[in-house]
């Protein structure tokens, strides 16, 4: 199509930007994009803001300002993400916009009555000056553009006080424009290379309350919520390399000293969605830092305030909140680990046991990916360190969950926990082991290579006799085989239906990898008295598992191989894994009565 074609309908679409609906206004706010040539916008734009009323105007249709804001709003927003903004024709659009948005800055500050057009307006100001601090465009329009945006944040409620009620149409998206307006002053004149960058400094020493230490203590969520997410972004770019070198060090201006205000607002926030945004900006800032400031703030050494984190995570109804609580947990109990290895063990015990329950299949996926996360960041600090710091038994505890949640029906937890394979490639050790490069794991081979890293890992740790049972315990499965005496007689299959069927043919496949690796550890391990008597229990119960069974399997109807039960499939499966596991046990009792028989023929020559 072309825009000649399609301009008669735009006179229609701007009349409907005048409806008394806000929805409507809304809707032709974005319907006007599309009608409009990128180089026509800033003459669109100017001709809007022109028909705009002057504050001497005796009377002011509200519901027309609204919708020509949107409208204007939209057209900016396309025309600032256009692939044109390099030529000069640009630039003199973007001045000419500036030039008439000024001539109507009435209606963004307190002349102006009505708080839903005056937040419309401070979000047409936000969109511009966003993209002129990003862009460092200079000159005299935009050192005047700085300087008055300063000026309507200084006079605005935000800075002398909000005299209206929670209930006045317009107020909340008000406050959160003109805060956002607020950040966007902050982020762009923190830099000292800024030629403006003492512009707010001389407004925030008259007006204390547009510091961002005042404005988190605002009764407005909706206020808190908007300067939570702006740190958020502050700590996100900081801890980016290219930020790092440059523009991270004026951001940090902007977040020092914030820590022991950020705890003191944490354990008094109800607003959920605050109280989430809290614990995400205190796991991404210094912990080092966070931690010091817990005793004056709260009146919480690191142990209590674990213990207040992992409650969160425990008792919280919302996913969100429990996700960010087990990271912000399992960052601290690396940090207690380090400095009160046997102080804490209760604490060790907590958070492995939430760990575990939140990897669980039946869990939400972003808990999952929490979990995920987490066994990433503890991997080189309890899996693949060189010493036990936890112990075997829950060192493999944590290998278990990181197989679990490399099993997940859902290819973003999978990648997720493949993660901590990368993060054991990357260590010398293994990696010269492996001779692969760490950089290509993905989760289609991450499972293999953790039973493999695993076993290399036992080595090391020299406790191949006390973990071999352990990974025979996961190869046998803890399938509870009574229930299928029940399931068996009942006919509710559908035919053709594999779904399940190949569920459990991946379990299959994951326990034939973990039965090579654990062939090839046989050779270097030697078994002692004590696990020996773990060995026969277990190969006591394998082969109870194994008649139990046979059983079951002769006992199910004759049918044709395309429309067997899915309990038969489970079945199948499950003998296959006992007849895997039985043969590894009856190697390593071959392999140690070998050794004893050695031993002896030693004594006897000594």
């Amino acid at each position: 199509y072309s825009a000649l074609s399609m301009a008669p309908f735009i006179p229609f679409i701007l009349k409907c930007g005048h409806s008394a609906v806000y929805r409507s206004r809304e809707m032709a706010g974005r319907a006007l994009v599309p009608f409009i040539m990128t180089n026509q916008v800033p003459q669109t734009v100017r001709s809007l803001l022109a028909d705009l009323p002057d504050c001497t105007d005796p009377c002011v249709r509200q519901n027309a300002v609204h919708g020509t804001l949107m409208q204007v709003f939209h057209l900016l927003q396309s025309y600032l993400e256009s692939k044109h903004r390099a030529n000069s024709d640009f630039r003199q659009g973007l001045s000419d916009i500036i030039s008439s948005l000024e001539a109507k800055l009435w209606l963004a500050n307190r002349q102006n009555p009505c708080l839903v057009t005056r937040a419309a307006y401070v979000d047409v100001l936000v969109l511009l000056y966003n993209y002129i601090g990003k862009s460092r465009i200079k000159g005299a329009d935009s050192q005047r553009f700085w300087e008055e945006m300063a000026t309507l944040v200084s006079n605005s409620e935000l800075a002398m006080g909000i005299p209206y009620s929670p209930a006045v149409p317009g107020l909340t998206h008000y406050l959160q424009s003109i805060t956002k307006l607020l950040i966007s002053i902050l982020s762009v004149t923190s830099d000292p290379g800024f030629a403006n960058h003492k512009l707010l400094e001389a407004v925030k020493a008259t007006k204390p309350c547009l510091s961002i230490a005042h404005l988190l203590h605002s009764d407005f969520h909706e206020v808190r919520l908007v300067v939570l997410e702006a740190i958020l972004l502050w700590l996100k770019q900081m801890s980016c390399k290219h930020t790092t070198e440059g523009g991270g060090k004026s951001l940090l201006s902007l977040v020092t000293g914030l820590e022991e205000i950020l705890l003191r607002i944490a354990v008094k926030e109800k607003h959920p969605e605050c109280f989430c945004k809290i614990l995400e900006v205190l796991y991404c800032m210094d912990f080092s830092n966070v931690l010091l400031k817990t005793e004056d703030a709260i009146k919480m050494n690191p142990q209590n305030f674990f213990h207040w984190i992992m409650n969160t995570a425990d008792t919280s109804d919302s996913i969100e909140i429990q996700s960010v609580s087990l990271k912000l947990a399992s960052k601290l109990i690396i940090h207690l680990v380090q400095n009160w290895q046997e102080e804490i063990k209760s604490e060790m015990k907590l958070w492995i046991r939430i760990i575990t329950s939140c990897c669980e299949d039946e869990q939400e996926t972003d808990l999952r990916l929490a979990a995920a996360d987490a066994l990433v960041n503890v991997a080189p600090f309890f899996l693949t360190n060189q010493n036990l710091l936890l112990g075997l038994s829950d060192t493999l505890l944590l290998w278990k969950c990181v197989i679990q949640l490399l099993q997940s029906e859902e290819q973003i937890v999978r990648d997720a926990a493949a993660g901590v394979v990368r993060v054991a490639l990357s260590q010398e050790s293994i990696f010269r082991k492996k001779e692969l490069d760490f950089h290509v794991v993905n989760a289609s081979m991450a499972l293999d290579l953790t039973f493999s890293v695993l076993c290399d890992l036992l080595q090391q740790w020299k406790q191949t006799s006390s973990g071999i049972p352990v990974l025979l315990e996961w190869l046998l499965g803890k399938e509870d085989l009574k229930d299928f005496k029940a399931t068996t007689l009942v006919g509710n299959d559908y035919l053709f239906d594999k779904g399940q069927a190949n569920f459990w043919a991946e379990k299959l496949t994951h326990s034939r990898q973990l039965s090579e690796h654990l062939l090839l550890l046989i050779p270097e391990s030697h078994v002692s008295p004590c696990d020996q008597e773990q060995l026969q229990q277990l190969k006591r119960l394998a082969s109870d598992q194994a008649w139990l069974v046979t059983q079951l399997l002769q006992e199910m109807p004759p049918v044709p191989e395309f429309s067997r039960s899915i309990e038969f499939t489970k079945l199948a499966i499950q003998k296959e894994r006992i007849s895997i596991c039985l043969k590894i046990l009856t190697l390593l009792d071959a392999g140690n009565q070998a050794c004893r028989k050695q031993e002896g023929l030693a004594k006897d020559d000594c």
